[in-house]
């Protein structure tokens, strides 16, 4: 009965509704009104809608653009690797002929793959090699470039999967990469004097880098892309420990030269040195 009673309550409710709000029943000229209102309500939703949607189709767009056409334009070469793009890379800041007419990168004739750079032979900050642009914002010296892009294009068809995270620095990218770790470990609560040594053992100050020379490469593996020592067991560091050198290219930091080169060990470091080499 009670069950009843509760069906018969919910059918009367929207009677009873009607009932206390009589007065508003006894102005149906109202209703037109509110009708009207709520018309112009969802026109004005809908105008706003069209308007927020034009932007958002801007913005995909762009997104799908970038995806698919790249940073730049692609060339693809003769074996189809799409690793760069042969073209010489921008001036960096500081370097237009405008503000400096003497400037002149050296040429990859002149470079020498057997440029020493570290603690003890530091290289100008006015030392900027010849290089092309690679993917993805970055370059290298085009003494290395043909070497570069065998190696790339071999490992590949191998079916791994190779990929630069770190190519080519100026002097002034590298200065701004030292000064953020040493921060990081005085974030740490390091004193100054203990925060440099520690980041110079995993970030070379400036002029100590053979990032520079534009012939140094952090080279990882697409499904691993951490810096840490995980990094030579992924497939593509195996095949290039096994086959680099048939390309000009040498692991710069193994991990029994620590004392001597002082710098950690980077199975991902690269450095080209030339095939004959």
């Amino acid at each position: 009965m009670r069950e009843k009673l509760s069906i018969i309550e919910d059918a009367r409710r929207p009677a009873r509704r009607r009932e206390r709000s009589g007065k508003r029943d006894a102005r149906p000229g109202e209703t037109e009104g509110c009708k009207r209102k709520a018309e112009r309500k969802r026109a004005l939703f809908r105008r706003g809608r069209r308007l927020l949607l034009l932007p958002a189709a801007a913005i995909l767009f762009f997104l799908l653009f970038r995806v698919f056409s790249g940073p730049g334009t692609e060339e693809e070469d003769g074996k189809g690797a799409f690793l760069f793009t042969a073209q010489d890379s921008p001036p960096l800041p500081g370097e237009t002929a405008e503000e400096d007419a003497s400037f002149r990168p050296v040429p990859a004739e002149e470079q020498d793959p057997l440029l020493l750079v570290n603690r003890e032979h530091p290289i100008d900050a006015d030392y900027v090699p010849e290089t092309a642009a690679l993917r993805n914002g970055m370059a290298a010296s085009r003494l290395c470039l043909d070497d570069l892009q065998d190696m790339m294009d071999d490992c590949r068809a191998a079916g791994l999967r190779p990929l630069i995270c770190s190519s080519y620095r100026s002097y002034e990218k590298q200065a701004e990469l030292f000064r953020a770790k040493v921060q990081k470990y005085q974030g740490q609560g390091k004193l100054p004097s203990e925060a440099e040594a520690l980041a110079a053992r995993v970030v070379a100050p400036a002029g100590e880098s053979e990032h520079q020379t534009g012939l140094a490469f952090d080279i990882v593996d697409e499904g691993y892309q951490l810096l840490d020592e995980k990094q030579e067991s992924t497939a593509v560091s195996l095949w290039l420990r096994e086959n680099a050198a048939r390309y000009g290219f040498v692991v710069r930091y193994p991990p029994d030269k620590t004392e001597v080169t002082c710098i950690i060990y980077e199975p991902w470091h690269y450095r080209y040195v030339g095939k004959e080499n």
